[in-house]
């Protein structure tokens, strides 16, 4: 419980010390996989991408990892620590298996953000026709982040060659 008000206090060097004595300790498997993943997001928050990582493939590899309550939120952190590792198809995987939750998922933006995190991957990946396909979802649900969905849309079309798409993108952003 102390690892977890220190994390909700924004102490996370402290938290993350919590959390790793917990896992050390290894006091039951729901709490050692549940330490697991507060951990690893503490690490992420703090911009320890690999140490996250470590911890994050440690989660995954537990075997109360699906009943944890921060399962779908061990996905999508897992997404964005490969995102800023640029390992793309292993963001991509994970973000997707998030999104396979959904009914277990609260949070409305948190999806759309997913989804523009799936577009994202699929830029950097060339696959144009995949990413405008997530930022078509962020766009029609009219969500808070489908300025920049747009935007990534036209830059779709414009690695394309798609110039008056790209121009028509861009121009319903300022309409």
């Amino acid at each position: 419980n102390r690892g977890i008000d220190l994390f909700n206090e924004r102490n996370l060097q402290a938290a993350a010390v919590c959390f790793d004595t917990a896992v050390s300790v290894n006091a039951t498997p729901s709490i050692t996989t549940d330490a697991l993943y507060l951990s690893a997001e503490s690490q992420y928050r703090l911009a320890n991408y690999g140490r996250s990582q470590k911890l994050l493939d440690r989660f995954f590899t537990a075997t109360s990892r699906k009943t944890s309550v921060y399962y779908p939120q061990a996905l999508y952190t897992a997404g964005y620590v490969y995102m800023r590792r640029k390992r793309y198809d292993l963001a991509e995987e994970k973000f997707s298996e998030f999104l396979s939750l959904t009914n277990q998922i609260n949070e409305r933006k948190q999806i759309l953000d997913a989804y523009n995190r799936m577009g994202d991957c699929l830029y950097v990946k060339k696959n144009f026709d995949g990413a405008i396909g997530y930022y078509d979802r962020v766009i029609n649900s009219k969500g808070q982040d489908a300025d920049y969905a747009t935007y990534q849309k036209a830059l779709c079309y414009g690695a394309q060659g798609k110039n008056v798409e790209k121009l028509n993108s861009l121009n319903y952003i300022f309409e």
